[in-house]
Parts: structure tokens; sequence; C-alpha cells
């Protein structure tokens, strides 16, 4: 990870934490290789899309997100910038800004934290690496307020994840939600599912589950 930027330091802590430790992350991961391929596939193209993986509670979209992220890890091709919304109380704009960006960068707070973001991007760009973006439970955002208290801190992201990939072609962004309203919202706004793929995942079929639960003490 860049010291610059990584963004959100506590969470890419929290991931080197399972690396160590080898959480047995494959528990929950079964029958996932579609998946897991649309993934890469997605990862693997220029950015021109954000892509938002949607399905209900439980059904493994963090599992899936931690197993992706190991992966391209593993290959030093992609910067992963992972933000678990789900850890975080977040009650500000401030609490996001706190756990998204590292300490050297909250001494310029009176910057545009979007600037600080692109620079990052089109700097490890120019060195050959992808920025990828992950944030998990996206729809925590709602009811957070810029500084101004006239823009929405969701709507501000997307509008600038929309620039990063089908403008400028700078990142790729995956958006996780279990929230069926919020990804409804973003399929009805004709802007976003302009730039926008969908991938649901949803619970094990019985078989799989079947499966799973026989084999249960391997894990």
């Amino acid at each position: 990870m860049t010291p610059f930027l990584t963004p959100f330091p506590r969470q890419m802590k929290y991931l080197r934490e399972i690396k160590m430790t080898r959480f047995k992350i494959d528990v929950a991961f079964i029958n996932r290789e579609n998946e897991m391929a649309e993934l890469r596939n997605y990862l693997e193209g220029r950015p021109n899309s954000i892509l938002f993986l949607y399905g209900p509670k439980s059904s493994g979209k963090t599992t899936l997100m931690y197993q992706l992220f190991e992966q391209m890890e593993a290959e030093k091709r992609y910067e992963i910038n992972f933000l678990n919304l789900r850890k975080i109380f977040l009650t500000s704009y401030d609490d996001f800004i706190d756990d998204a960006f590292t300490e050297k960068m909250l001494k310029k707070r009176q910057e545009d934290p979007f600037l600080i973001m692109e620079r990052e991007f089109q700097r490890l760009v120019k060195k050959g690496i992808r920025p990828v973006v992950i944030i998990d439970e996206f729809h925590k955002l709602d009811g957070l307020y810029l500084p101004d208290k006239q823009k929405r801190l969701m709507v501000e992201l997307m509008n600038f994840f929309v620039a990063m990939t089908k403008e400028n072609h700078l990142c790729h962004v995956i958006i996780a939600s279990s929230d069926a309203f919020f990804i409804e919202q973003v399929y009805v706004d004709s802007k976003l599912r302009k730039t926008s793929e969908f991938m649901k995942l949803d619970y094990l079929e019985k078989e799989d589950a079947f499966v799973w639960l026989r084999d249960i003490k391997k894990y």
C-alpha cells in the first residue's frame, strides 16, 4: 500500500491481519468460482463503469471481496483500497474523512479530498498500477453531508466515481450493498445506470449448503 493514500488505513490493517493468521475465509467461499471470474473480468478491462455488487445480508459479499483482495494483492498489479463501512460508526462527514485518509493527508484537510484521490490515481496509473476502490455497505453513507450542508456525501462520491471510471478511466470501483432500496435508487437513476454494471450475489444453492454442512468439520 502507498504511504500517501491508503485510503482506508484501518481496514487495510484488518485485511493484513486476516492474511497473517490465514483466517479460513473459504468456509463461506463455496461454489463462487463464477462470481470470482466475473469480478476478475471486470478488473482486467479498462475502467469504464462502476460495479455494484448486491444481494441479501449474509450471502457472502464481504467474504467474496476479501477473497478478491487476497488474489489481487498477490499479483502486485493492483492498488486495492478497501473500506468496510460495517465496521465503522459514521455520524458525520468528518468521521468518513478520518477513516478514509491517512494522518499525513489530514494535515491538508482544507484541500478537496476528491482532488487528492484523483492525483493519487494518476500517479499509480503512470507507474503501471491499477487503482481499485472497494466500498462495502456503501448505503451507510446516506444521510451524511459535506461541510457546507448542501451536498450529500453519497451523491458527491458517486459523481466522483463516475468521473474516475466512465470519463477518465483511472480506476475501478466496486460498491457492495445489501440494501435493496439503495440498489433500486441507483438503477432508476438514468445517469448511474448508463455508467454502471450490476452483479447479484445470492445465497448458496441448497446442494452447496448441504455439502458445506456435511463437511463442516474440515473448516
